[in-house]
């Protein structure tokens, strides 16, 4: 009687052991800075800045008073997730700009500054 409820257990074990270890290690991140700055390149603080992943917003915040923010945000990674990342900085007075990225990528060399430039309306 004991076999009869050993051996399925056992044969569901590893499947179930996979699909755990999937769920847990299977993660991707978004790290940037993003620098927002107006046409003379000046730093825009108060600014709206949101990072998409396809058609999702995954992260939204404002700009400190160097025109600053942080991204450290989980992505979907998962296959039929959209690789297309995107950060779209608005401020009132300003054109919306929108600039597309390479999750993980230096971005215009400076140590993963994202820089977004904003034209005056």
């Amino acid at each position: 009687m004991l076999e009869l409820l050993i051996k399925p257990t056992v044969k569901l074990a590893l499947p179930l052991t996979i699909l755990i270890i999937m769920a847990f290690g299977c993660d991707a991140w978004v790290n940037v800075t993003v620098r927002v700055v107006d046409e003379n390149g000046n730093n825009l603080s108060k600014a709206i800045v949101i990072i998409r992943q396809g058609d999702n917003n995954v992260f939204e915040k404002e700009t400190d008073l160097g025109g600053l923010v942080h991204v450290n945000s989980n992505v979907c990674p998962m296959p039929g997730c959209s690789s297309d990342f995107s950060v779209t900085a608005s401020k009132s007075g300003y054109l919306t700009a929108t600039k597309h990225f390479v999750r993980g990528k230096n971005h215009n060399g400076t140590e993963e500054t994202l820089v977004v430039e904003l034209k005056k309306e």
